[in-house]
């Protein structure tokens, strides 16, 4: 049993779930399967109930080692649970919260008597990194130098950030690649609040960074804002680029295969291809 005790990217608790099933992690994010299973508490007795799965241990189809990762949510951690978790201690389980920030004293204390002592995952591991882009490259080709990977993967500053890049390669002109890599690796720019960017098609090779990280929860405003700009814009560029716009709007309600975020980045370097 692992615990974890606070976490920036539930990616990294996959990570850790990974390696303590015996799978290879990229191999598990690049092609998700069930070897890893999610599992959120309501109370501690339904551990038991993990615990009696016939698939916890060994998957017949994969042979492979499985591991649960389980939100415990706000559940009470206190001395009388000590005995009841000394059972899952060697069981290929990983405890974290949604709820919880940090563990208290008691808390930590409970642990301590267990003999576990709780992980922090707040850093990304490059080696992962690395092989997440030779493996997307291997089964994706998109003709890049071990330069330009090393760019890439030195740019981006998650797992999914970096698929996310690569998905974005994978969907442009392939003239426009140089580009969009040129821009990872400047890219320092403090980020403006969404309505303050600027965008103007013929100045886009400059103000394309300040609409490169466009968060989830930012995407329809961005959305929104765009439109409003190249409504107003009555040239042939203009026109084709409002023409993007609202075809990709359309593929992000639609299409859950590619992220909107990729959907979104890769609208944007068409319309580079127009200033």
């Amino acid at each position: 049993m692992i615990v974890v005790s606070g976490y920036i990217d539930f990616d990294l608790i996959l990570s850790e779930a990974c390696g303590l099933a015996g799978i290879d992690f990229v191999d598990y994010y690049l092609h998700k399967n069930d070897s890893i299973k999610l599992k959120k508490l309501s109370n501690w007795q339904d551990l038991n109930q993990i615990q009696s799965s016939s698939d916890l241990f060994f998957d017949e189809v994969e042979n492979l080692a499985n591991c649960f990762v389980i939100d415990f949510q706000d559940l009470k951690i206190d001395k009388n649970l000590i005995s009841f978790l000394e059972g899952f201690k060697d069981q290929k389980i990983i405890l974290y919260s949604t709820s919880l920030d940090k563990f208290k004293a008691p808390e930590l204390a409970v642990f301590k008597k267990l003999g576990i002592k709780p992980v922090k995952l707040d850093k990304y591991d490059n080696a992962i990194k690395v092989n997440l882009a030779q493996k997307y490259t291997q089964k994706k080709p998109l003709n890049l130098s071990d330069k330009d990977l090393k760019i890439i993967t030195s740019n981006s500053k998650s797992y999914f950030d970096l698929k996310q890049n690569l998905d974005i390669i994978s969907l442009i002109d392939t003239d426009l690649v140089a580009d969009f890599i040129g821009v990872l690796e400047s890219f320092n720019q403090k980020e403006l609040p969404v309505f303050q960017r600027p965008f103007r098609l013929n100045n886009l090779s400059s103000d394309i960074k300040y609409w490169k990280n466009i968060d989830q929860n930012d995407m329809q405003l961005a959305l929104a804002i765009l439109f409003n700009k190249l409504s107003k814009d009555k040239t042939a560029p203009g026109k084709k680029a409002l023409a993007s716009l609202i075809n990709t709007d359309l593929k992000i309600k639609s299409d859950s295969k590619i992220s909107a975020e990729s959907h979104f980045k890769n609208f944007l370097y068409q319309a580079r291809k127009l200033s």
